[in-house]
Protein backbone atom coordinates (compact mmCIF):
# COMPACT_ATOMS: atom_id res chain seq x y z
CA UNK A 1 0.00 0.00 0.00
CA UNK A 2 1.03 3.90 -0.26
CA UNK A 3 -0.71 7.03 -0.08
CA UNK A 4 -0.90 9.15 -3.03
CA UNK A 5 0.95 12.07 -2.65
CA UNK A 6 -1.54 14.25 -4.89
CA UNK A 7 -4.92 12.87 -3.44
CA UNK A 8 -2.98 11.67 -0.24
CA UNK A 9 -5.39 8.76 -0.74
CA UNK A 10 -4.52 5.27 0.30
CA UNK A 11 -3.82 2.52 -2.47
CA UNK A 12 -3.21 -0.47 -2.90
CA UNK A 13 -1.25 -1.51 -5.56
CA UNK A 14 -2.92 -5.04 -6.54
CA UNK A 15 -6.09 -3.53 -6.21
CA UNK A 16 -8.80 -3.59 -3.45
CA UNK A 17 -8.69 -6.44 -1.42
CA UNK A 18 -12.06 -6.98 0.80
CA UNK A 19 -12.95 -9.26 3.96
CA UNK A 20 -15.97 -10.38 5.53
CA UNK A 21 -16.55 -12.99 7.81
CA UNK A 22 -19.32 -13.20 10.30
CA UNK A 23 -17.19 -15.52 12.33
CA UNK A 24 -15.26 -13.31 15.31
CA UNK A 25 -12.66 -16.13 15.71
CA UNK A 26 -11.47 -16.21 12.29
CA UNK A 27 -11.40 -12.09 11.97
CA UNK A 28 -9.37 -12.41 15.68
CA UNK A 29 -6.82 -14.54 14.00
CA UNK A 30 -6.52 -12.54 11.17
CA UNK A 31 -5.84 -9.20 13.14
CA UNK A 32 -2.60 -10.83 14.17
CA UNK A 33 -1.02 -10.59 10.29
CA UNK A 34 -2.19 -7.59 9.35
CA UNK A 35 -3.69 -4.01 10.09
CA UNK A 36 -6.82 -3.56 8.63
CA UNK A 37 -8.68 -0.27 7.28
CA UNK A 38 -12.57 -0.84 8.06
CA UNK A 39 -14.75 -0.34 5.12
CA UNK A 40 -18.63 0.29 4.54
CA UNK A 41 -20.02 -0.44 1.08
CA UNK A 42 -22.49 1.74 0.10
CA UNK A 43 -24.74 2.26 -3.01
CA UNK A 44 -26.45 5.57 -4.15
CA UNK A 45 -29.15 6.04 -7.06
CA UNK A 46 -29.47 9.10 -8.43
CA UNK A 47 -33.27 10.45 -8.68
CA UNK A 48 -33.09 14.06 -10.07
CA UNK A 49 -30.27 15.82 -9.05
CA UNK A 50 -30.19 14.35 -5.48
CA UNK A 51 -28.24 11.12 -4.49
CA UNK A 52 -30.10 8.66 -2.45
CA UNK A 53 -29.71 5.33 -0.45
CA UNK A 54 -30.34 2.08 -2.43
CA UNK A 55 -31.59 -0.22 -1.49
CA UNK A 56 -34.44 2.59 0.00
CA UNK A 57 -34.48 2.99 3.57
CA UNK A 58 -35.60 5.57 5.91
CA UNK A 59 -33.43 7.85 5.25
CA UNK A 60 -33.79 7.69 1.33
CA UNK A 61 -37.79 8.67 1.71
CA UNK A 62 -36.44 12.00 3.75
CA UNK A 63 -34.39 12.81 1.36
CA UNK A 64 -36.80 12.56 -1.33
CA UNK A 65 -39.85 13.72 0.03
CA UNK A 66 -38.13 16.10 2.54
CA UNK A 67 -39.50 14.21 5.82
CA UNK A 68 -38.00 13.99 9.37
CA UNK A 69 -38.92 9.93 9.65
CA UNK A 70 -36.76 8.64 12.54
CA UNK A 71 -38.40 5.55 13.55
CA UNK A 72 -40.09 2.50 11.88
CA UNK A 73 -43.31 3.02 13.31
CA UNK A 74 -43.33 6.22 11.53
CA UNK A 75 -42.32 5.11 8.45
CA UNK A 76 -44.94 2.33 8.95
CA UNK A 77 -47.35 5.12 9.07
CA UNK A 78 -46.05 7.04 6.46
CA UNK A 79 -46.22 4.28 4.16
CA UNK A 80 -49.74 3.54 5.19
CA UNK A 81 -50.93 6.55 4.46
CA UNK A 82 -49.52 7.18 0.92
CA UNK A 83 -49.67 3.80 -1.00
CA UNK A 84 -52.32 3.29 -3.46
CA UNK A 85 -54.90 0.53 -1.55
CA UNK A 86 -56.62 -1.71 -4.09
CA UNK A 87 -59.47 -4.04 -3.59
CA UNK A 88 -59.20 -6.32 -6.62
CA UNK A 89 -56.49 -9.25 -6.27
CA UNK A 90 -53.63 -9.19 -8.87
CA UNK A 91 -54.31 -11.31 -12.08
Amino acid sequence: DYTDPDTNILVNKYGAHLFHTQYYRVWEYLQQFSEWTPYEHRVLGKIGDKHVPIPVNIDTVNLLFDLNITTVGEMNGWLSEEQTKYENKPI
